[in-house]
């Protein structure tokens, strides 16, 4: 999603179908030791040419689609642009925000066996708070911004063979690009910005030998080139005492990391009556800065319909994240970490209620090892001692329970309900677990729609626990060589307030003679609420200043189309 509790990056006409794996999710899925999000995506109804045009106060979108061969192959366009930087000033000094995306499909239906699709998109977003803090003793020296943008280029085949045999081949070329810039009161300045080039190419095959029995496989590689520049302001050499100096010495990090990496899956699936087992396999080989080595991840899951309103769900399984590209660079990284790994488990409960109502629960639990930490540990060298800033030795857990209640989108009232009471903690040294730094106790989310006669009226509200943070412990030291101040933290030692937020949404539709289209009234963040999303410290660590959240956005739009 955009910043700014902006839509989605991808234009929702392109999209089919969004599923989310809190965890255990098939072994096509890897290379990740949390939650996946799939999102498929595919061409826009093709009937005729068809344009659509909508505008509000912060944002304008396009949409055309050209079918061609009779309805076989379609081009389909989208662009949206933000003009938050207009606007928000007014509400908020200081605040620029901005986005952008794009899009471009082309797909073609050759036979009855036979489908291709080309799909372009990308994206590009700004935001620079450093302006909102100005006017107080805990802002002086503040600086607050960053960006990311990224570009994709997929295409795939996808053939239907016969004995209902299913193949999907897929190639990819991406590129991430990512910026931040951040200095607080009494610190020097860090920049870092991040480009990530992408490879990829995929081979999937779905195999159904009978009703009772199925076989899925496939192939899935990627490489890719990670380019760091960053620049931050160090303190004294090693093994020095820290000296008077009235000039900061500014350390540079331009390098490259490549990541090779491939994998192979199966998962064989057996249904026998009421009950579905899927026993998986993924394999992956990892080849980064002085690893190079496979990494099994077996993986079960077991679905049992008991009655057909009533389905029980398990599943457990090992999965594998490799390392992030600065912490195994040459420059302050650790060439011989390795992956992170989590083994995730789960039982859950699926029922079907009256009046097209779904409730699901699932508990979890998952372990993770050999997670990587920051350290600053002197390790002995060939060429003498250096010091070590990553280590894998980190042990972590997450457990909780997650509740969703919903209706299925229908004529007339839908939405639903979902609740997480979650907690993710770390081990420290000491043995002691300590909360994850973006641990959050209870989420809530509620999403409502009721629509009759042409008018929709939708209302969605969000509120989540705080996530922990660092807290400031005594009185700060004076450094009066430096002209500085040093405090001493306590690590998660409180938590930031609750956030909460509701919007607001009322639809009219309307067609004016081949125009189809609707007027829309939105507003987020109903009641202002004044979320605070981080704290900033003055220069000797006396006053604290929040960093604020989005204010109260209400907006108006039109949204219309033609075919």
């Amino acid at each position: 999603y955009h910043l700014g509790a902006g839509p989605a990056v991808i234009s929702s006409r392109f999209v089919e179908r969004l599923n989310f794996y809190p965890g255990g999710y098939p072994a096509a899925f890897g290379r990740f030791s949390a939650g996946v999000i799939g999102l498929e995506t595919g061409a826009p109804p093709t009937d005729s040419i068809r344009g659509e045009l909508e505008v509000d106060l912060f944002r304008a979108s396009a949409l055309l689609v050209v079918p061609f061969d009779e309805g076989r192959g379609s081009i389909a366009a989208a662009f949206r642009r933000s003009y938050y930087e207009l606007l928000l000033p007014l509400v908020i000094e200081g605040l620029a925000l901005s986005y952008t995306d794009y899009q471009l499909r082309a797909d073609y239906r050759a036979d009855d066996h036979m489908r291709l699709s080309l799909f372009f998109f990308g994206s590009d977003d700004r935001l620079d708070q450093t302006g909102t803090f100005g006017g107080g003793i805990a802002s002086e020296g503040t600086r607050n911004s960053f960006g990311y943008d990224f570009q994709r280029l997929i295409a795939k085949v996808d053939l239907r063979l016969p004995e209902r045999v299913r193949l999907t081949l897929s190639g990819m070329f991406g590129r991430d690009g990512n910026f931040f810039e951040n200095a607080s009161p009494g610190t020097d300045g860090l920049r870092f910005a991040l480009t990530n080039t992408y490879l990829a190419m995929r081979i999937d095959t779905q195999v159904p030998w009978t009703e009772e029995l199925q076989t899925n496989f496939g192939i899935d590689i990627n490489a890719i080139v990670f380019a760091v520049d960053a620049s931050a302001f160090v303190p004294t050499g090693l093994g020095e005492y820290p000296q008077p100096r009235f000039t900061p010495q500014e350390a540079t990090v331009d390098m490259t990391v490549v990541q090779a990496l491939a994998a192979f899956y199966l998962e064989q699936i057996i249904r026998l009556g009421p009950i579905e087992l899927s026993a998986q396999g993924r394999f992956d080989y990892m080849l980064y800065a002085d690893v190079a080595e496979v990494f099994p991840d077996p993986r079960a899951v077991v679905r049992w319909r008991v009655v057909p309103e009533l389905l029980l769900k398990a599943a457990t399984g090992l999965f594998t994240q490799p390392p992030v590209a600065f912490q195994v660079g040459r420059i302050g990284g650790n060439r011989d970490l390795p992956p992170n790994r989590a083994w995730q488990s789960s039982f859950g409960v699926e029922l079907t209620l009256p009046e097209s109502v779904e409730l699901e629960s699932t508990f979890y639990y998952s372990q993770m090892f050999d997670n990587s930490r920051q350290t600053n540990i002197v390790v002995s060298t060939p060429d003498g001692p250096k010091r070590r800033f990553f280590v894998a030795d980190e042990e972590g857990r997450s457990y909780g329970l997650e509740v969703l209640l919903r209706r299925r989108v229908a004529e007339g009232f839908y939405g639903w309900l979902s609740y997480t009471l979650s907690r993710s903690e770390r081990r420290l040294q000491d043995g002691v677990w300590e909360p994850f730094a973006f641990d959050q106790t209870h989420t809530l989310n509620l999403a409502a729609s009721y629509a009759f006669d042409g008018w929709r009226f939708g209302a969605a509200f969000q509120l989540a626990t705080g996530r922990p943070v660092d807290s400031v412990v005594g009185q700060p030291i004076t450094d009066t060589d430096a002209v500085e101040h040093d405090a001493r933290f306590r690590s998660m030692g409180e938590r930031i307030p609750t956030f909460h937020r509701l919007d607001v949404r009322i639809d009219r539709d309307f067609d004016i003679g081949p125009v189809r289209g609707s007027v829309y009234l939105d507003v987020q963040n109903v009641y202002n609420a004044s979320n605070n999303e981080g704290i900033l410290y003055s220069f000797d660590y006396s006053q604290t200043a929040i960093v604020p959240g989005l204010p109260i956005l209400p907006t108006i739009g039109i949204r219309g189309s033609i075919q």
